[in-house]
């Protein structure tokens, strides 16, 4: 039996890992796939670049290389992460190719039963605690379109660009390429493509972006990533803050010598609405990109039928790469997306279980190292919980606060400072930098700020 069973060695599961370590709790991991990274080992494609800095995406006790670029790749982040577990020998307690299946508490022995497979065998562990660190995104989201099993073209998701995927650069050379969807996977596999010498590019999507360069040479975006901005677009109308975009972003943009050339959205920036990337303005402007609004009308053997304005075009794809997200599942618990929380970690419909990882924020290594030492805490009896009615009501609060505004339930990234402040000071953790310093304000806070 052990005292805790983490699921998943992602960014949540290494937090999880490394503080069940340090305090000498006896701990087992089972992770699904071959080796640690997560979505990083999974999802991800080879031009990648983080959305947010290396500052915000380190964890408290150990920061990013001082030569990693600000913005660092896939291979700088999985190199991390492989540093990290070394430093603190997290590898010992993990089960990989180890996918659970389901997990059941037993209130009379109040024990997790945990049934998970490894190499083809089912196998059961009995734990006190459970901590849940599975992602935030889960299954490939694909969908569905009329006439969709006639076409003979290829029809693949960006998945299949991971590390664990089978489809390299080389797919790219020498095709048409019909893009789905502008998200960041989506931007980012547009100019893979061109710069792997695609014969066409073509990324169609159905509503505006913010798309943002990472960096000008009047102003960077990781600097209005601070308390200041970030309070102004939480509590500020829309419309005002709107035009304070304009003036901090795309006033330098035009300023040097770029043109915005498609429309932007009509509303404040979120987690669902926001791109970086550095080249597509430049891929768009040259045509070596078609970025077109339109949708998909259907699919026949050798074309497909796309309605732009109102009109529809016949276009003739070889490959259609489906940039259209993940599904936020979580199945061994038999949820189809994921539950309400109190303070983001504990479900009251579930003893001894935390879910880390699960609040969407630029800084989503802080906020998950914070959450598995508040959780750490919870487990030593540092923390205690309130009572499960006291509990639903905090929840249903926080549900009704989030109905007001514009962001969905998981979208922290305006009070992504304002969490954590929140997590340190159950753990009688003060900030770093005082209240009275321009730098509390101003600066995005430090890998440490909350050590």
């Amino acid at each position: 039996m052990y005292m805790l069973c983490i699921v998943g060695m992602g960014i949540s599961g290494i937090s999880m890992a490394r503080w069940s370590k340090k305090y000498k709790i006896n701990t087992v991991i089972l992770e699904k796939n071959p080796y640690i990274g997560g979505c990083w080992l999974e999802k991800s494609y080879p031009n990648v670049i983080l959305q947010t800095t290396k500052k915000s995406y380190s964890y408290s006790d150990f920061p990013m290389p001082k030569e990693f670029p600000l913005y660092p790749s896939r291979k700088n982040i999985m190199d991390y992460l492989i540093s990290y577990c070394e430093k603190h020998n997290l590898l010992e307690n993990v089960n990989f190719n180890s996918c659970v299946k389901n997990t059941d508490w037993n209130s009379n022995k109040k024990l997790y039963s945990i049934v998970y497979e490894q190499n083809g065998e089912n196998k059961i562990i009995n734990s006190k605690y459970l901590c849940v660190c599975s992602g935030f995104y889960t299954t490939p989201k694909i969908p569905r379109f009329k006439g969709m099993e006639k076409f003979k073209g290829e029809i693949k998701h960006n998945v299949e660009w991971s590390y664990l995927g089978k489809e390299t650069i080389k797919s790219f050379e020498n095709k048409n390429i019909l893009i789905i969807g502008n998200g960041p996977s989506g931007c980012d596999l547009a100019c893979l493509a061109v710069k792997n010498k695609a014969k066409e590019v073509l990324l169609l999507y159905r509503t505006p972006r913010w798309i943002f360069m990472r960096k000008l040479s009047i102003v960077s975006l990781h600097f209005i990533l601070n308390r200041t901005f970030l309070w102004f677009g939480s509590n500020i109308p829309n419309k005002l803050f709107l035009i304070i975009i304009y003036i901090l972003y795309y006033v330098p943009f035009y300023l040097n010598g770029h043109d915005m050339i498609w429309e932007l959205p009509n509303e404040i920036i979120t987690r669902k609405n926001l791109t970086l990337n550095d080249d597509i303005f430049e891929y768009v402007k040259n045509n070596d990109i078609k970025y077109i609004r339109g949708s998909i009308d259907s699919f026949e053997k050798n074309k497909i039928k796309i309605k732009i304005s109102g009109k529809i075009k016949k276009i003739s794809p070889d490959l259609v790469l489906m940039c259209t997200g993940f599904k936020q599942d979580i199945k061994f618990m038999k949820y189809d997306r994921i539950p309400y929380l109190y303070k983001r970690i504990v479900s009251p419909f579930h003893k001894n279980c935390g879910f880390i990882g699960f609040v969407a924020t630029f800084n989503w290594v802080q906020v998950s190292d914070l959450q598995a030492r508040w959780f750490i805490n919870h487990i030593l009896g540092k923390i205690k919980l309130i009572d499960v009615p006291n509990m639903i009501c905090s929840i249903k609060n926080d549900i009704k606060l989030n109905d007001n505004s514009s962001l969905d339930y998981h979208d922290f990234a305006y009070k992504a400072y304002e969490y954590s402040d929140l997590l340190a000071k159950d753990m009688n953790i003060v900030p770093k930098t005082s209240k009275f310093s321009p730098k509390y304000w101003f600066n995005i806070s430090e890998y440490d700020e909350w050590t």
